[in-house]
């Protein structure tokens, strides 16, 4: 799925079941991810930039169970996302309860 994600979009922590991995490809602009460990501390934050731009990751996979955060700090992010599916809301996606 092609997504476009701005500075002012909030996607909360979330992650996916195991087995199930998603990948970024960035398009556009600079898409940012927060890792974090089972206690919801930050374990990671990696900057994923288009292809043309050979100062950073274009492309990141991670797997299920790993709990993320994507958002923009700055303007527009494009990317496409790719996810092990069959994709169902319900069952794939389970956010972080603080």
């Amino acid at each position: 799925m092609v997504i476009a994600i701005h500075d002012s979009s909030e996607v909360p922590m979330h992650r996916h079941p195991k087995g199930k991995a998603e990948s970024y490809l960035v398009l556009h602009g600079c898409l940012s991810v927060r890792y974090f460990n089972d206690e919801g501390e930050l374990i990671d934050l990696i900057e994923y930039l288009p292809y043309e731009n050979s100062a950073g990751f274009f492309f990141g996979r991670h797997q299920g169970g790993t709990w993320h955060q994507p958002f923009v700090k700055e303007g527009w992010a494009i990317y496409l996302e790719t996810y092990e599916g069959p994709f169902n809301k319900e069952i794939d996606v389970e956010l972080f309860a603080s």
